[in-house]
């Protein structure tokens, strides 16, 4: 059961929604923290930290707590990590291997004494360990900045159940500290950003644990190596979902940044754990949403323990009729949202797009076009015209199939169905092209309504960029020529936003109209009303 305060937040179910459909799709992408360990008995980092110092045995207590108090958790780690190598005093390779080796035991018992049980036990009483091992299952990557190997032996106990009962095996999530050279196909790569101990403590860990000061410098200041390079690359492909982070942690702000300005219209998804409902102020909520999506193009999520459950439970949802069904449930009115980006030639509609695919995206044709397409309708002879009619409309009926479909999910289309219409030498054309479409949209093929995104430059600008691509005006249109199909666009959708694309990149503008799609209320055009109108003028 979701909190009445969690579905409160605005435009939460396009959240799920946009979540849900990235999992079906394989495009989704999970960021653990330690949040995700700790109703396992896992320390969070501060309590680790101390009990680490304390275990050490030659730190005293007050200067524990000093530097507990006063100083970021890496510099106790530091200091205990230093008392450590003092007392054992290491002269040879073999012994200081041998002095690590005893301070990663001491890191793993601190670890792990809190855990009751054995895995088994573990999923079994934790709130949400088996919906997110679940998930990680659907996620390609999986980046994780705990030491502990809960999700991974969570994700093998899930893989033995489905085999138990008769299902296809699942493949085991391929576990890494390292970036590798190719990845395993079809299986979750789970990458341990700071390093590795498992559960077991007799399984490989991974030589080296990013846990101390001097460690977690080097991480800050090495943004151009191949494993940060690596990651940020690999998230950028993705959807992702971060889970069990306070957004404390440096090196995760740094690749959240990178991510910021490498992809501008990647939004992400940050779940913010809160103890209980109303425990924020709404004025803090909206603080904390507002600066983390500027700074990290993150949409927060605020949710208690059984929240994340619920939540998890419902982006894993696999069948679309059960999971829409689950959305009206708790108040969803809509499970699909088209989109047509509309716009004059040259606007920048296609680059936008492909910025885009972070959603189900649909190109501008679906069948190799024309050479005929490429020329100003003025210059095109009565019978080219009447041969680009025909196959536009077969084109045109193929897309609104598409944007028909009943599955959930965000899905944005490269130009509207009755954008033909502006292409029209006279009055007389324009409207029996439009009987032509009234014609193509009928029975079990009604034009579907969407939402429409404007984008456009100045007139001057849409000229250049035809020239750079190949189209001189008097092959594909003035200035002059491109401002009225502007405005004659606008006249027909009755645009009353426009996104200009004159001196911002297409990244920028994709993520305004993302930010549109997510964060606003959606603006359907009656698209069949509109073409009955043009269809029935005198």
């Amino acid at each position: 059961m979701l909190s009445s305060n969690l579905l409160s937040q605005p435009h939460f179910h396009k959240w799920i929604i946009h979540l849900n459909q990235q999992a079906r799709r394989k495009r989704l992408a999970l960021v653990c923290g330690a949040g995700i360990s700790f109703d396992a008995g896992v320390p969070l980092w501060k309590t680790l930290v101390v009990k680490i110092a304390r275990k050490v045995k030659n730190i005293p207590e007050e200067s524990i707590n000093f530097f507990n108090s006063r100083y970021s958790p890496t510099y106790l780690t530091q200091i205990a990590y230093e008392r450590h190598i003092q007392k054992h005093s290491p002269k040879t390779k073999q012994k200081r291997l041998r002095v690590n080796e005893y301070w990663a035991r001491i890191v793993h018992e601190s670890l792990y004494d809190g855990c009751d049980g054995e895995i088994d036990d573990i999923i079994q009483k934790h709130p949400y360990l088996r919906q997110l091992a679940i998930m990680a299952f659907k996620c390609p990557l999986v980046v994780t900045f705990n030491f502990d190997s809960l999700l991974s032996e969570a994700m093998q106990v899930h893989a033995s159940k489905i085999a138990k009962e008769g299902g296809d095996q699942l493949p085991l999530p391929d576990i890494s500290v390292k970036p590798g050279l190719i990845e395993k196909p079809d299986a979750t790569t789970i990458f341990h950003i700071n390093g590795l101990l498992p559960m077991n403590i007799q399984r490989k860990r991974s030589e080296e644990l990013v846990f101390t000061e001097n460690a977690f410098a080097d991480v800050l200041v090495s943004t151009n190596t191949i494993e940060y390079n690596h990651i940020l690359i690999n998230l950028s492909n993705y959807t992702n979902l971060i889970i069990g982070h306070s957004l404390n942690d440096a090196s995760l702000k740094n690749l959240l940044r990178g991510g910021r300005q490498r992809t501008p219209a990647q939004l992400n998804y940050f779940i913010y754990w809160v103890p209980e409902n109303n425990s924020l102020k709404d004025e803090t909520m909206r603080d904390i949403f507002n600066i983390n999506l500027e700074v990290y193009n993150l949409i927060t999520i605020f949710a208690t323990t059984s929240d994340i459950a619920g939540i998890l439970k419902l982006i894993n949802e696999q069948d679309e009729t059960n999971f829409a069904t689950s959305l009206r449930s708790i108040g969803a009115n809509k499970v699909r949202y088209p989109f047509f980006i509309v716009g004059p030639v040259a606007s920048g509609k296609t680059l936008i797009l492909q910025h885009l695919r972070y959603f189900k995206t649909y190109e501008e044709w679906l069948d190799p076009v024309p050479p005929e397409m490429y020329v100003s309708h003025h210059n095109l002879s009565q019978e080219e015209r009447s041969s680009i009619e025909d196959w536009v409309l077969d084109q045109l009926d193929k897309k609104n199939r598409i944007m028909r479909k009943t599955e959930p999910g965000f899905f944005f289309m490269d130009r509207a169905p009755l954008d033909a219409l502006v292409f029209s030498e006279s009055a007389e054309e324009r409207r029996a092209k439009a009987i032509n479409l009234s014609n193509c949209f009928q029975k079990d093929n009604q034009l579907v309504s969407a939402q429409l995104q404007f984008v456009s430059a100045e007139e001057k600008i849409l000229e250049e960029r035809n020239i750079r691509r190949g189209r001189l005006p008097e092959e594909g249109g003035d200035s002059l020529y491109l401002k009225q199909q502007t405005a004659d666009l606008v006249k027909l959708y009755s645009i009353n936003q426009i996104y200009d694309t004159s001196n911002k990149s297409a990244g920028e503008v994709a993520r305004e109209i993302v930010i549109s799609a997510l964060l606003e209320e959606y603006k359907e055009t009656d698209l069949r009303a509109t073409l009955e109108e043009e269809a029935s003028e005198n």
